[in-house]
């Protein structure tokens, strides 16, 4: 795959059956909504490490670098 995060796929490389998604800040995360349910993304400015804030609510104001997913009504750590 090599489609732009516009498209909603994020970009695989075949050669290592990996999965790279850019990452971003919090406040460049796509809305939180019904449809968006189950989205991943990676931000660079969490408040949180993964092990300390795994199922919280994501927030900015940090430098640690944690995957998300949103469950629908946030943005969660995990």
């Amino acid at each position: 795959m090599g489609n732009t995060r516009a498209t909603g796929v994020a970009f695989a490389d075949p050669d290592f059956d990996s999965v790279l998604i850019r990452p971003n800040t919090v406040a460049q995360l796509p809305a939180v909504s019904l449809a968006n349910i189950g989205m991943r993304d990676t931000v660079t400015d969490s408040n949180a490490t993964l092990t300390a804030g795994i199922g919280a609510t994501v927030a900015a104001g940090g430098a640690n670098v944690v995957p998300v997913f949103c469950d629908g009504t946030n943005w969660v750590i995990g």
